[in-house]
């Protein structure tokens, strides 16, 4: 075992792993726990705007309540 060996050895992982790192398109990397606790604040928000209903005729926001699994209407930002 040379010290060149180990040179060679620990620069082309170095190397490989780079390569595929850079060659994986993001959607397909794994899940880091910083992207799973965003995903799960997300979730767990009582109010989610609704995009396909229209506001109504004064102007308000549809959400979607999900503590009584209703729509309800707001002029405010959730």
């Amino acid at each position: 075992m040379s010290l060149a060996g180990t040179g060679n050895a620990a620069a082309g992982s170095l190397l490989a792993d780079g390569l595929k790192s850079m060659l994986t398109p993001i959607e397909n990397k794994p899940a880091t726990k910083a992207d799973l606790e965003k995903l799960r604040k997300q979730i767990v928000n009582r109010y989610h705007k609704i995009n396909n209903i229209p506001p109504r005729a004064d102007g308000a926001q549809p959400y979607f309540d999900m503590y009584t699994g209703g729509v309800v209407y707001s002029f405010l930002v959730l």
